[in-house]
């Protein structure tokens, strides 16, 4: 098993440890120990993650504290504030206060929402993140930022609020749909595209292994994923500068996303449309060589993540885009495997 330790500086200091690996979740009872005042543990969770994992889960508690479950939907059009307010609700309806512990246990939508219910409930409580999949596992479990999504758009509504700590027990993926594999891998090669070097050239020569969900090439993937994320984020806590490029194919994606109103595609899949625009784009506009343009749709397309036709309105969420400054677009444009830049001033 792996640690990572997340070290955020700006004041007040903030330290806290992601582990990684198929036994993470055993970390978990000793991790508590320091907390004899949070008897109670609150659990936000989805009922799908809830009847294929709550025993373990429980099992991980010694029998002095109580869990209590919040059940609320994981499915990203579910992601907004009536099902925050439920949450929340919830809170106040258990009496939980500031000693007692939340827990987010699912994947990226449950997270978001219950890190935005705890930074919103008593102005901030503390919570743990259990991710359940893999695109939570190596991005979003991480990192602090969590939001919800509006009609207009996509996480236009949320805060920074970090976890107190993190646990990736792979042995989660086994029981993922297909759909929110392939979500995680999409989010696994913009990772790739950002590093190059090892992670580029795992997925590039171990597709088979990692398609049968290897859970020593998983625990690799995840931590050099994270180890990415922790440089920029360390940097860059609140998005202003470095942080950003992990926006690489989200501009795109995200439009896409909130113009089929989170029904269609999901977050990966929005991101692997991304990924292919923002790559032809570099390519036209001189950022990057034909053949960095093509190794991208190669690897992309080795994991069956194939170009799709959409239409003119998706452009017009662009305008929305929270990531807009001066009226103006930050685009995350590619140079070559490995090196991203940012763009502010391109396609007003």
């Amino acid at each position: 098993m792996n640690k990572l330790l997340i070290r955020i500086s700006p004041p007040p200091p903030l330290v806290y440890p992601v582990y990684i690996g198929p036994m993470a979740l055993k970390r978990l009872g000793a991790y508590l120990k320091p907390y004899p005042a949070a008897r109670r543990i609150v659990c936000v969770t989805s009922p799908n993650v809830a009847s294929l994992h709550w025993e373990t889960l429980k099992n991980c508690f010694p029998r002095s504290r109580e869990i209590c479950p919040i059940l609320v939907s994981d499915r990203e059009r579910d992601k907004n504030l009536k099902t925050v307010k439920k949450i929340i609700s919830a809170l106040i309806e258990l009496k939980v206060n500031r000693y007692d512990l939340l827990i987010a246990f699912g994947g990226g939508v449950i997270g978001d929402m219950t890190a935005l219910a705890a930074s919103l409930y008593l102005r901030g409580i503390d919570f743990i993140s259990i991710p359940t999949t893999l695109l939570s596992q190596i991005d979003s479990s991480v990192g602090g930022k969590c939001g919800i999504n509006l009609s207009a758009g996509k996480n236009l509504v949320g805060a920074f609020h970090h976890p107190k700590a993190v646990f990736c027990d792979v042995r989660f993926l086994k029981t993922l749909p297909q759909k929110e594999w392939r979500s995680g891998l999409a989010e696994v090669i913009k990772y790739a595209v950002l590093e190059g070097g090892g992670l580029w050239f795992l997925l590039r020569r171990h597709k088979r292994a990692i398609l049968n969900q290897d859970p020593h090439l998983l625990r690799k993937i995840i931590l050099a994923c994270l180890n990415i994320k922790k440089t920029l984020i360390e940097s860059d806590e609140k998005d202003h500068r470095q942080r950003r490029l992990l926006n690489l194919g989200h501009t795109i994606g995200h439009a896409l996303e909130a113009s089929q109103r989170y029904q269609k595609l999901s977050h990966g899949e929005a991101v692997a449309q991304g990924l292919y625009y923002v790559a032809e784009l570099s390519y036209r506009k001189n950022f990057c060589s034909k053949r960095t343009r093509q190794k991208i749709f190669d690897l992309l397309s080795l994991y069956d993540f194939y170009p799709l036709r959409f239409s003119r309105n998706v452009f017009a969420f662009l305008h929305r885009d929270k990531k807009r400054k001066d009226d103006k677009l930050h685009w995350i444009m590619i140079r070559k495997i490995g090196q991203v830049c940012q763009a502010p001033a391109l396609f007003q």
